[in-house]
């Protein structure tokens, strides 16, 4: 539950407090390119985790007394993969950018993407000895730190004309190295020590094949969430404005999952727990999805009616080009929230291959439709693209776990789509009610639960063996 507090909390704050700013005041263009080199680095990031942060954390919490020594000779395997991972994505964006290659920002920006990536190995370790509210304080130090050091920067009229992206870049260099020494420190004092030591060559194979899948699944997953302001970049010739544009209305997306993002995590944990018992996993997955639905679907909404208004309140203008990207995205947000629970449950589940063979053929539609849109329709395009993918996702997981908890799926889909209307029809009478949009949205999630509540689409009986589920659990 602090998990979902941080995230729901610190990181919001930081991306409308912080990021928000920093585009308003370098300009869309610029900022636009900032993200197209981030993401480049990011999906590039597979080199540098290679599933190590995933299996740490398995081992630790299965073999804590041998995971000190294990953790020594996996330290060695990091370090080499975090140098190999700064070559190659030096290399890669020196042919992939060409005459617009600046090696000096995308070295800085790679090496922020290894302190990252050093940050989640050293969570891995933390989570699992246990210690999951240090690790839920640890998920958003960094940010925490960013926060208070850009908001010095940023809000202060004789320091405000410092601010620039490459300023911004530093500034995240310095919070994640502060993050990093804190999640150092925590390790310390439970007795690991980085004596770096070499693996045989039988453990490295092992450790090889054990990571290749969840290397593959990160890849992949990074194609199809991050590679759209790469191809508006590459692809049209105001490409780095279009990717301000979209990296706009992604925002406020990324907000909003950060509550779903959170809650697939804390279900990851339950879903590990339980998987051996069908019906445990059936009842969990049923009232999680259930309560997720009702907040995608306030937030989703409120989102695409209010599209107008939050453009104006976040970026200062009524372009309608910029809402109706926003507005895409809102609608994104329904299937993408509810993509975040079926993929931890297949990874609860031991379902790598599966997810594998999922996350390639998204990532391919990713890859053919946005060559295929941009062009046309630039940032639009992307958004449309992105809308297709989470909806192919949804599907495809869901047809999966459906076939093998046997869901009662007419019944329950029957209702949902009468729920579904139902809330749509309150929407649109409630855009045309005079009244402030900070009273409108707190009402409508108040009406929504209280019909999903009649509608027993959520039980209260539900909810309080979803709660037992998690003290028991966690």
């Amino acid at each position: 539950m602090l998990l979902v507090l941080a995230n729901a909390l610190i990181k919001p704050i930081y991306l409308f407090g912080i990021d928000r700013n920093i585009q308003l005041i370098v300009g869309t263009e610029e900022y636009g390119n900032y993200v197209n080199i981030v993401n480049f680095t990011f999906i590039m990031q597979f080199i540098s985790d290679f599933g190590l942060q995933n299996y740490m954390s398995r081992y630790v919490s299965q073999d804590t007394e041998n995971a000190r020594i294990t953790y020594s000779k996996i330290l060695g395997f990091k370090v080499f993969l975090s140098l190999l991972y700064f070559l190659v994505t030096l290399g890669l964006a020196w042919i992939w950018y060409g005459e617009d290659f600046n090696i000096r920002f995308v070295a800085h920006v790679s090496l922020n993407q290894i302190l990252v990536s050093s940050i989640f190995f050293i969570r891995a370790n933390i989570s699992g000895l246990g210690l999951y509210k240090t690790d839920s304080i640890i998920s958003v130090l960094d940010r925490l730190y960013l926060i208070l050091l850009g908001a010095i920067f940023i809000f202060s009229p004789s320091l405000k004309s410092f601010v620039n992206i490459n300023f911004f870049v530093w500034i995240q260099t310095v919070s994640l190295l502060l993050c990093l020494l804190s999640g150092i420190f925590i390790i310390l004092k439970h007795q690991f020590k980085f004596n770096i030591s070499t693996l045989s060559k039988d453990d490295l194979i092992k450790l090889f094949y054990a990571s290749i899948p969840f290397a593959l699944i990160y890849l992949t997953s990074a194609v199809f969430y991050k590679s759209d302001n790469i191809w508006l970049v590459k692809l049209l010739p105001d490409g780095k404005q279009q990717s301000g544009i979209f990296a706009a209305s992604l925002r406020l997306y990324e907000a909003m999952s950060m509550i779903s993002l959170a809650f697939g995590s804390l279900l990851l944990a339950m879903f590990s727990r339980s998987f051996l018992d069908k019906k445990v996993l059936h009842n969990l997955l049923k009232t999680s999805l259930s309560i997720l639905f009702i907040i995608s679907l306030v937030l989703s909404f409120s989102g695409y009616f209010y599209g107008n208004e939050i453009n104006n309140l976040l970026y200062h203008n009524e372009d309608p080009y910029w809402v109706r990207i926003l507005s895409i995205m809102m609608i994104c947000f329904i299937p993408g929230s509810i993509n975040y629970i079926l993929s931890s449950y297949l990874q609860a589940t031991h379902r790598e291959k599966l997810m594998l063979k999922i996350y390639v053929f998204a990532a391919l539609l990713s890859v053919i439709l946005n060559l295929f849109f941009v062009p046309s329709l630039k940032a639009e395009g992307s958004a449309m693209v992105f809308l297709v993918v989470q909806l192919v996702l949804f599907i495809t997981q869901y047809y999966f776990i459906h076939k093998e908890l046997e869901f009662e799926f007419w019944s329950a889909f029957k209702q949902l789509i009468f729920f579904l209307i139902s809330v749509l029809i309150y929407f649109l009478i409630e855009k045309y009610v005079y009244i402030s949009i900070f009273f409108k949205l707190p009402l409508s999630a108040t009406l929504i639960f209280i019909l999903a509540v009649l509608l027993n689409i959520i039980k209260f009986s539900d909810l309080k063996k979803f709660v037992l589920l998690k003290n028991k659990n966690l």
